[in-house]
């Protein structure tokens, strides 16, 4: 679901977005141990959660792509408006660019 909700945005939030290269959503639980010669010790459990896509946007026969990028600590924390809006904007935005001299 989050992951179509990012495709979704990205493809409406500009006419120029003809496609959607990749739209990834992924999520992990780590549990980690340290120990040390010198009697420090320790443990901890973390989540992390990541989202991206990469927009393809179209001009004029110009074609450039843009990633949408984000990170939490648990899907809820993932905003997919703006993972979506972020990779059409990065992709719109290099249309027309020129290479520096």
């Amino acid at each position: 679901e989050l992951a179509q909700a990012i495709e979704r945005t990205a493809r409406a939030a500009d006419d120029r977005v003809v496609a959607v290269e990749t739209t990834v959503y992924a999520d992990e639980e780590q549990r980690v141990a340290l120990a040390s010669s010198a009697g420090l010790s320790g443990a901890w459990e973390a989540t992390t959660a990541f989202a991206y896509l990469q927009a393809i946007a179209e001009s004029d026969g110009d074609k450039q792509t843009g990633l949408g990028f984000g990170m939490g600590r648990s899907p809820q924390a993932l905003d997919a408006e703006e993972i979506g809006r972020e990779g059409a904007e990065r992709a719109t935005s290099l249309l027309g660019a020129a290479k520096p001299d």
